[in-house]
């Protein structure tokens, strides 16, 4: 946040190591409801990303606001602008900026923890096929057998 963005090749390596923390930060938060959906009764899997949902995500959207309005105060964005690929996602901060309310972060969790109810709802529901209890996700690959009959 503190960091000077002196010239537009700062602003540049700016971008590069804001995106690697997203990336970081989006994988953790990926395989944290990607474990609640494979193994749907494993507590400790849900806890942990109920814990990210709950205490690290509504910390991280602020700052996530305040870096998009460094964004756009920086002398050197517009000519960025003009570079490839830059400008979409220019725009799409801009569009972050304009639709921000702080308000709206409890109401983000609450979508996301019904969002991984729902998960582990489906991710635990079964059919049987072919004398074998199978989720709907194996389910889902005899759709494409080959044999019409079976399918």
């Amino acid at each position: 946040m503190a960091r000077e963005l002196t010239s537009l090749e700062a602003l540049k390596q700016w971008f590069l190591d804001r995106s690697g923390l997203e990336s970081a930060l989006s994988e953790e938060a990926g395989w944290r409801y990607i474990n609640t959906t494979r193994n749907t009764t494993n507590k400790e899997h849900r806890k942990r990303y109920e814990h990210y949902v709950k205490e690290i995500l509504p910390q991280i959207m602020p700052l996530t606001h305040r870096l998009n309005e460094k964004i756009r105060s920086c002398p050197y964005t517009q000519a960025l602008r003009q570079e490839v690929g830059f400008d979409i996602l220019i725009r799409c901060i801009e569009n972050s900026l304009q639709t921000y309310q702080h308000e709206n972060i409890p109401l983000l969790t609450k979508v996301m923890l019904k969002t991984q109810e729902y998960g582990q709802v489906v991710g635990a529901m079964t059919v049987e096929l072919a004398d074998q209890e199978l989720t709907l996700q194996q389910a889902v690959a005899h759709l494409e057998a080959q044999d019409i009959t079976f399918r």
